[in-house]
């Protein structure tokens, strides 16, 4: 039973810490019990998600679509309880939300590239050279703001 729980104490630390959260602030002593009996995910996962991808717009689009990610955090915690879930489908749809509505259709822009970056694991990627460029929130200005 003891190693069952070191083991799950693992995952949970290696998961946050690719997401860039901390363990101790999404552990089962911090999570809510939805009405199913499963976890559910937080108001402090909902910030932290906005408060990167929020940062994420501002170094490369500028202000003024703050209100996306924020729209996408509120709707989509109801739908799973697993936060690395949710933060792939936050990231996901905000991002489809700049393509669909013409406002950056390379969005966040490949450095490297003219594609734009997709996210996996807690980091944008180049898809092309498969590599991680920088981790959610981490994002750079890319100048062409």
């Amino acid at each position: 039973m003891r190693l069952a729980q070191a083991i799950r104490g693992a995952k949970r630390h290696r998961d946050c810490a690719n997401l860039g959260l901390s363990p101790d602030r999404v552990g089962p002593q911090r999570r809510r019990i939805g009405l199913a009996g499963t976890l559910s995910i937080t108001d402090l996962d909902q910030e932290q998600v906005v408060r990167l991808l929020v940062r994420d717009l501002h170094a490369t689009v500028g202000t003024g679509h703050d209100d996306l990610p924020r729209n996408n955090a509120a709707r989509l915690r109801h739908f799973t309880n697993d936060v690395a879930r949710y933060i792939q489908r936050v990231v996901d749809d905000t991002q489809q939300d700049l393509h669909d509505g013409f406002i950056d259709t390379a969005w966040p822009r490949c450095p490297r590239h003219a594609h734009p970056l997709w996210f996996r694991d807690g980091f944008w990627w180049c898809e092309r050279d498969d590599v991680r460029v920088a981790r959610l929130g981490q994002l750079l200005s890319s100048g062409t703001r």
